[in-house]
Protein backbone atom coordinates (compact mmCIF):
# COMPACT_ATOMS: atom_id res chain seq x y z
CA UNK A 1 0.00 0.00 0.00
CA UNK A 2 2.23 2.41 -1.34
CA UNK A 3 2.05 5.75 -2.99
CA UNK A 4 1.56 9.49 -2.20
CA UNK A 5 -1.77 10.94 -0.99
CA UNK A 6 -2.97 14.55 0.88
CA UNK A 7 -3.52 12.86 3.34
CA UNK A 8 -1.51 9.89 4.57
CA UNK A 9 1.35 9.46 2.36
CA UNK A 10 -0.05 5.78 1.56
CA UNK A 11 -3.28 4.29 -0.18
CA UNK A 12 -5.28 0.98 -0.85
CA UNK A 13 -7.59 1.22 -3.98
CA UNK A 14 -11.55 1.31 -2.88
CA UNK A 15 -11.77 -2.42 -3.71
CA UNK A 16 -9.14 -3.89 -1.70
CA UNK A 17 -10.11 -1.74 1.34
CA UNK A 18 -13.99 -3.48 0.91
CA UNK A 19 -12.22 -6.57 0.77
CA UNK A 20 -9.99 -6.28 3.64
CA UNK A 21 -12.17 -4.72 5.37
CA UNK A 22 -15.01 -8.11 4.84
CA UNK A 23 -11.96 -10.40 6.15
CA UNK A 24 -11.16 -8.68 9.17
CA UNK A 25 -7.99 -7.21 7.90
CA UNK A 26 -8.56 -3.76 9.15
CA UNK A 27 -10.93 -1.41 8.68
CA UNK A 28 -13.08 1.40 6.63
CA UNK A 29 -13.92 4.66 8.13
CA UNK A 30 -14.47 8.34 7.19
CA UNK A 31 -13.63 11.43 8.38
CA UNK A 32 -14.63 15.12 7.11
CA UNK A 33 -11.91 16.16 5.00
CA UNK A 34 -11.82 19.94 2.68
CA UNK A 35 -12.04 19.07 -1.00
CA UNK A 36 -12.70 22.73 -2.77
CA UNK A 37 -12.43 25.89 -1.78
CA UNK A 38 -14.17 27.97 -4.10
CA UNK A 39 -12.96 31.13 -2.36
CA UNK A 40 -11.86 32.73 1.19
CA UNK A 41 -15.33 32.14 2.67
CA UNK A 42 -16.62 29.49 0.81
CA UNK A 43 -14.86 25.64 1.52
CA UNK A 44 -16.37 22.54 0.42
CA UNK A 45 -16.10 19.82 3.12
CA UNK A 46 -17.35 16.27 2.27
CA UNK A 47 -16.50 12.56 3.66
CA UNK A 48 -13.05 10.90 2.91
CA UNK A 49 -12.45 7.66 3.11
CA UNK A 50 -9.63 5.85 5.37
CA UNK A 51 -8.56 2.28 6.08
CA UNK A 52 -6.64 1.24 9.26
CA UNK A 53 -4.96 -1.90 8.90
CA UNK A 54 -4.85 -3.96 11.94
CA UNK A 55 -1.13 -3.30 12.60
CA UNK A 56 -2.39 0.60 13.05
CA UNK A 57 -1.08 1.78 9.55
CA UNK A 58 -3.72 4.19 8.32
CA UNK A 59 -3.86 4.75 4.67
CA UNK A 60 -6.13 6.49 2.19
CA UNK A 61 -8.96 4.84 0.20
CA UNK A 62 -8.19 5.68 -3.37
CA UNK A 63 -11.05 6.11 -5.97
CA UNK A 64 -10.95 3.07 -8.41
CA UNK A 65 -10.59 5.23 -11.47
CA UNK A 66 -8.46 8.28 -10.33
CA UNK A 67 -5.21 8.66 -8.42
CA UNK A 68 -7.75 11.03 -5.56
CA UNK A 69 -9.33 10.01 -2.51
CA UNK A 70 -12.35 8.79 -2.52
CA UNK A 71 -15.04 11.12 -0.96
CA UNK A 72 -18.85 11.11 0.26
CA UNK A 73 -20.86 14.40 -0.07
CA UNK A 74 -24.00 12.76 1.65
CA UNK A 75 -23.88 11.11 5.60
CA UNK A 76 -26.48 8.61 4.68
CA UNK A 77 -25.15 7.71 1.81
CA UNK A 78 -21.92 6.92 3.72
CA UNK A 79 -24.01 5.27 6.56
CA UNK A 80 -25.35 2.98 3.63
CA UNK A 81 -22.11 2.18 2.30
CA UNK A 82 -20.62 1.43 5.55
CA UNK A 83 -23.62 -0.75 6.72
CA UNK A 84 -23.34 -3.13 3.49
CA UNK A 85 -19.81 -3.22 3.68
CA UNK A 86 -19.44 -4.19 7.16
CA UNK A 87 -22.61 -6.73 6.61
CA UNK A 88 -24.21 -5.61 10.25
CA UNK A 89 -21.40 -6.48 12.18
CA UNK A 90 -21.58 -2.97 13.93
CA UNK A 91 -24.99 -1.85 15.03
CA UNK A 92 -24.91 1.50 14.68
CA UNK A 93 -22.49 3.77 12.65
CA UNK A 94 -21.40 7.46 14.07
CA UNK A 95 -19.90 10.17 11.86
CA UNK A 96 -18.88 13.41 12.36
CA UNK A 97 -20.87 16.25 11.38
CA UNK A 98 -19.33 18.55 8.36
CA UNK A 99 -18.02 21.85 10.48
CA UNK A 100 -14.63 23.41 9.93
CA UNK A 101 -13.78 22.20 13.39
CA UNK A 102 -14.24 18.34 12.38
CA UNK A 103 -11.84 18.84 9.04
CA UNK A 104 -8.86 16.76 8.98
CA UNK A 105 -5.91 18.17 7.50
CA UNK A 106 -2.96 16.11 5.97
CA UNK A 107 -0.60 14.32 8.88
CA UNK A 108 -2.54 14.89 11.89
CA UNK A 109 -4.92 11.97 10.86
CA UNK A 110 -4.13 9.23 14.00
CA UNK A 111 -5.90 6.83 16.20
CA UNK A 112 -7.29 9.75 18.78
CA UNK A 113 -9.33 10.82 16.49
CA UNK A 114 -10.64 7.79 14.55
CA UNK A 115 -14.32 6.72 15.27
CA UNK A 116 -14.72 3.61 17.51
CA UNK A 117 -15.75 1.54 14.24
CA UNK A 118 -12.37 1.59 13.14
CA UNK A 119 -10.25 -0.50 16.17
CA UNK A 120 -12.90 -3.00 15.39
CA UNK A 121 -11.26 -6.82 15.64
CA UNK A 122 -12.53 -9.49 13.20
CA UNK A 123 -15.36 -10.73 15.61
CA UNK A 124 -17.22 -7.30 15.73
CA UNK A 125 -15.28 -6.72 19.06
CA UNK A 126 -13.57 -3.03 19.57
Amino acid sequence: MAGSTTYTGAVVKWSDAVELTRRGAGNLFVLVVREKRRNALDIDMTYGYFFRERGGEIVDVQKQSAQEIRTQHKADKVLEELAAIYEGRIPAFEIQTKTPENVVKQGEITDAILPPYAFREKDGTA
